[in-house]
């Protein structure tokens, strides 16, 4: 198992597809099953929408606002990738955790919150938006004593209270 950073420099790098699928599998696994709960335009199937979302994720990505962390194991199988932007000294924002399908549920999150301290330190806080029905984000970052953190900071972040809930973790091992 390990976990690497990478930087895209490059819209052709071959790496963004294998991302992209990720992402869109990882959210469609659960999202699929709250689709009526999801607040996107009206007849825009989910895996289309991941994608549109995703597509601000790689910007982030080639523009150098984010860094992202890459899971593979020993046969250099995808497992998950972390994205991180640094708001400050002492605070990372999670911008996205995703864990493949066939990967979830088997400490693949922890492995990546485990290599959030080691990277950044104990002293850092962390902040994380999630979905409100997005409940086993909401109940895996509440394993961590995670806070819920005001709406006017959810808005800083470019997102609407209604949709998301956010926290702020001070120790995520």
């Amino acid at each position: 198992m390990s976990i690497q950073e990478h930087t895209f420099t490059d819209t052709q790098d071959l790496l963004l597809s294998e991302i992209r699928r990720l992402f869109v599998d990882s959210f469609y696994d659960y999202y699929q099953l709250i689709e009526s709960e999801l607040n996107r335009p009206q007849g825009e199937q989910v895996t289309s929408w991941l994608d549109k979302i995703f597509d601000h994720v790689q910007n982030d990505l080639l523009t150098n606002q984010s860094r992202i962390f890459l899971m593979r194991d020993e046969s250099l199988t995808l497992i998950g990738l972390l994205v991180v932007k640094e708001v400050s000294k002492h605070v990372i924002y999670i911008a996205q955790l995703a864990i493949h399908p066939l990967f979830k549920r088997q400490g693949y999150g922890s492995l990546f919150m485990s290599h959030l301290r080691a990277t950044f330190g104990p002293t850092v806080n962390y902040e994380v938006l999630t979905r409100r029905v997005n409940k086993p984000a909401v109940d895996f970052y509440a394993r961590y004593g995670a806070q819920v953190i005001d709406d006017k900071q959810i808005v800083v972040y470019g997102y609407d209270p209604k949709d998301f809930i956010g926290f702020r973790l001070t120790h995520v091992d």
